[in-house]
């Protein structure tokens, strides 16, 4: 899938366009052997495709005690599959200091990863990583166009970078979950939070499942089994909340 034509749709102004190959040796000086070695097996090319600042876009850059957003870039790397994804997510958003959203593709399947930045406390010209988002993994055969038309660069918010970064990955999460779910989300949701208490729903089910597996005793598979399924009813009931009705 070629990434770069999905990117020109989204229309974002040509002079922010950089499209330049980002050399691996780059990428090795801020990052360790053991991740030199993870961009080298599983890293095929990287291209810096648009960088957003305030003179090109008039968006103003953010800051504040907690975290910076004085540009937003966009970044599509071509990877052999998808297994070391987030690892070569989490090393190259924390390589490379500014907020980006990274496209990645492989095959004919794409998938955009953004992030949760919070500045580092100890040197605030760098960036930490708190969490990585992923959208969903789209292939050849799916309809982009409801994804490509909710990440064109008018429906973001162009209050400031932070706003901009934000909107995109909003976007992005209501797309996922709109597929994932199959559900048609109002525009009063927040989707990050939405996400978020799903997240908790699944986290806390997995722990369950696997606690179950391991307890030896009846009556506490039992006591753990109800749980779980208490923990499916509350996730039907949030999908049901948040469905929008006809």
């Amino acid at each position: 899938m070629d990434a770069s034509l999905i990117l020109k749709q989204f229309q974002i102004p040509r002079n922010c366009l950089i499209n330049r190959l980002v050399p691996k040796k780059v990428l090795y000086e801020h990052v360790s052997p053991k991740q030199r070695k993870i961009v080298q097996v599983g890293l095929n090319k990287l291209r810096w495709m648009y960088a957003l600042r305030t003179d090109n876009t008039n968006i103003l850059a953010y800051r504040d005690a907690s975290c910076a957003y004085p540009v937003v870039e966009y970044f599509i790397a071509e990877i052999e599959d998808a297994q070391a994804v987030r690892e070569l997510a989490l090393i190259l958003m924390q390589a490379i200091l500014h907020p980006m959203l990274l496209f990645f593709t492989w095959g004919d399947s794409l998938q955009l990863i953004t992030a949760d930045y919070r500045t580092n406390q100890a040197d605030p010209s760098k960036l930490v990583v708190e969490k990585l988002i992923q959208s969903h993994i789209y292939d050849s055969g799916d309809d982009l166009h409801a994804f490509i038309q909710k990440q064109t660069f008018h429906r973001q918010s162009l209050t400031n970078f932070k706003a901009y970064y934000e909107s995109v990955v909003s976007n992005m999460l209501r797309e996922k979950m709109e597929i994932r779910y199959s559900i048609k989300l109002p525009k009063t949701i927040n989707p990050v939070m939405l996400d978020e208490q799903l997240n908790q729903i699944e986290r806390e089910a997995e722990e369950l499942q696997s606690r179950i597996k391991k307890a030896d005793q009846f009556n506490i598979r039992v006591s753990l089994q109800m749980r779980l399924h208490d923990l499916k009813i509350q996730k039907q009931n949030v999908l049901k909340q948040y469905e929008q009705q006809e």
